[in-house]
């Protein structure tokens, strides 16, 4: 909580007006904040470990996940640390019938001149596109992402690892809230979303 409220007074008054409204969204034009967006401590984590799309601003997506999109788990299939990478699957349902299951590659990468990998670069399952989003926040729990190619630069996700689920740190919805959306759709439900299973396993 003293971070919380340090962080609060470091980012001063400019709370009071619309974040995204500003040429440069304050997290990115603000010097001090790269400890908070290490992208790639967020990548490095064991093999198997467990995040969830908490909440999101938008729930339909033409490139991986289809419309409608929920239950979403995402989950580390290897790590390569040479190349500050991992192979991330994704399982999801979405407006059609079944399981969904989608297998990307994910870097770690610097972004508007930080020093440190403040963004993750997703390379499809189509060998050819690639997509990146930058890291507002991460810690150990949560990842709060800003996603430029959705909403007009407005796009974000907020992922939680999954041990967490059932008690999201009111810190990162505060997060969410102050810098993305007063409201969002919220993604998992613990109750539907416990019974989706990865079909490849």
């Amino acid at each position: 909580m003293l971070l919380l409220l340090v962080t609060l007074s470091f980012l001063g008054p400019t709370f009071s007006y619309d974040l995204f409204g500003q040429t440069t969204p304050i997290w990115r034009r603000k010097e001090g904040l790269e400890k908070f967006q290490n992208a790639w401590q967020s990548l490095n984590t064991p093999v198997g470990t467990e995040y969830v799309l908490y909440k999101a601003t938008y729930q339909n997506d033409e490139y991986s996940w289809g419309r409608k999109f929920k239950c979403m788990t995402v989950k580390i299939a290897s790590v390569n640390p040479a190349q500050k990478s991992v192979t991330s699957r994704y399982i999801f349902l979405n407006a059609t019938a079944g399981v969904h299951h989608v297998t990307e590659v994910v870097k770690a990468v610097k972004r508007g001149g930080s020093r440190t990998p403040n963004a993750f670069e997703h390379h499809l399952a189509d060998g050819v596109t690639k997509l990146t989003d930058h890291v507002i926040y991460t810690d150990q729990v949560c990842d709060l992402l800003n996603v430029p190619y959705k909403q007009n630069g407005k796009g974000c996700e907020l992922w939680v690892r999954k041990s967490f689920v059932r008690a999201v740190p009111q810190c990162c919805l505060f997060m969410f809230n102050v810098f993305c959306a007063n409201s969002g759709y919220d993604l998992y439900n613990v109750n539907e979303c416990k019974h989706v299973r990865d079909p490849g396993v």
